[in-house]
């Protein structure tokens, strides 16, 4: 570990790599999802339900940014905030799919079409996990204080 504090890490290139993944995968389609979802339903859409769902993706894109800036609380922010975001977009699709009846969707397939964002979302939710655990990205982290 003496080694590691003696000279200054690189950044690794694998923060870019996931924090973008993280904007495009829990940012960009969720939000994308979400609108589309929000356009099929039938009734009104609970104010608490919207909020939450952009707040977690607002803060999600912010805290991805922030960390690829290499700070150690951006590191913790950005694992929570995706930990909170994507167990509230799986929340969501669970919810909207057993509501759903045939006649909203047309020819999709229920089943296909609502856990089709899971299969991108929850493969990169573990990757970040793995990633943002290793001891070279904490060191890298670690070394700014």
């Amino acid at each position: 570990m003496d080694e590691l504090r003696k000279r200054r890490l690189q950044k690794p290139i694998g923060i870019y790599v996931f924090c973008l993944a993280i904007i495009l995968a829990h940012c960009v389609l969720q939000f994308l999802y979400y609108f589309w979802a929000y356009q099929l339903s039938d009734g009104d859409v609970p104010f608490a339900e919207t909020f939450i769902s952009l707040f977690l993706i607002v803060f999600t894109s912010f805290s991805a940014v922030w960390a690829m800036y290499g700070d150690e609380w951006s590191r913790i922010v950005l694992l929570s905030i995706d930990t909170f975001n994507v167990g509230w977009f799986i929340y969501m699709v669970l919810t909207i799919a057993s509501n759903s009846s045939e006649t909203n969707i047309g020819f999709f397939d229920n089943v296909v079409f609502f856990l089709r964002p899971l299969m991108f979302s929850i493969p990169i939710f573990f990757g970040v996990w793995w990633f943002f655990m290793k001891k070279e990205v904490i060191a890298y982290y670690r070394q700014n204080k």
